[in-house]
């Protein structure tokens, strides 16, 4: 008797230790796949800040006027400029 209680304690460690490892590496992956969108719709709303920004350069518009309606820093827009 002794010998299957811990024969059963051991295997249902094994399956606890399964089983978080699984959950671990499930909740592991949500959370990169949820940084990975947050992270390229960032990346898309600074490229078309940038895209305004040519525009309104390219149309003569001053930097401050620049800078309120793309939202992009004086160091960003200087480095567009260049």
């Amino acid at each position: 008797i002794q010998q299957g209680m811990e024969r059963g304690i051991q295997q249902g460690m094994e399956r606890g230790i399964q089983q978080g490892m699984e959950r671990g590496i499930q909740q592991g992956m949500e959370r990169g796949i949820q940084q990975g969108i947050e992270q390229g719709m960032q990346k898309g709303s600074f490229e078309k800040a940038i895209q305004i920004a040519i525009v309104m350069l390219e149309q003569g518009e001053p930097i401050e006027k620049v800078m309120m309606y793309s939202g992009l820093s004086l160091a960003e827009i200087e480095r567009v400029m260049r």
